[in-house]
């Protein structure tokens, strides 16, 4: 709500929020066997609020959400 209430005053914070969401699903039961969300947040990225997010701007990201998937399938695997 919070964010929502900057972007109608137009004061945007400089701050990018990825949500990111993963289920796991098994090939041949297609049976669900996992779930997750989480939050990517980077601190002062944005310029203004004018500011386009760009494939570079979400470069480090990306490597933390492939972290983040490895590990919750590695946390899946050994729970089995």
């Amino acid at each position: 709500m919070i964010d929502l209430a900057k972007v109608v005053s137009g004061t945007r914070d400089r701050n990018l929020r990825l949500i990111v969401s993963i289920e796991l699903v098994e090939s041949v039961s297609k049976r669900v066997v996992g779930k997750r969300l989480f939050v990517i947040t980077d601190k002062g990225v944005l310029e203004n609020r004018n500011s386009e997010i760009t494939v570079k701007l979400l470069e480090p990201d990306v490597k933390e959400i492939s972290d983040n998937v490895s590990a919750f399938i590695e946390y899946l695997s050994q729970r089995s």
